[in-house]
């Protein structure tokens, strides 16, 4: 699917499947919250702006994260080639690529 918000502040659900999602304007909140597979439910988005829109991962999914409204840095990895240095290290940022990932077990695999 191609998803492209307007001016408003929207929430995004891109669903199943591989999307590409184009943020608008607005305060904009991409939810990812179907059940993740590398080859069918790769999501590309665009136009994100850091510190206006935001990403919110559902609880069903991305179980292994802690409840709260921001992921804590002992969850999250950012640099060139991040890899899981400790069995929490869940979300992995590209900052090279913009690439997002999550590791469900924390082993880098």
């Amino acid at each position: 699917d191609n998803i492209v918000a307007g001016s408003g502040n929207n929430t995004i659900i891109g669903g199943a499947g591989n999307d590409t999602i184009s943020c608008g304007s607005g305060v904009d909140i991409v939810v990812f919250g179907s059940v993740l597979d590398a080859n069918t439910n790769v999501d590309t988005i665009s136009w994100f702006k850091h510190g206006v829109d935001s990403i919110a991962l559902s609880r069903f999914v991305f179980s292994h994260l802690p409840i709260g409204p921001q992921i804590s840095s002992d969850n999250f990895v950012a640099n060139t080639n991040p890899a899981a240095r400790d069995a929490n290290d869940y979300i992995l940022y590209n900052t090279t690529n913009g690439k997002l990932f999550y590791d469900s077990d924390g082993s880098g695999a």
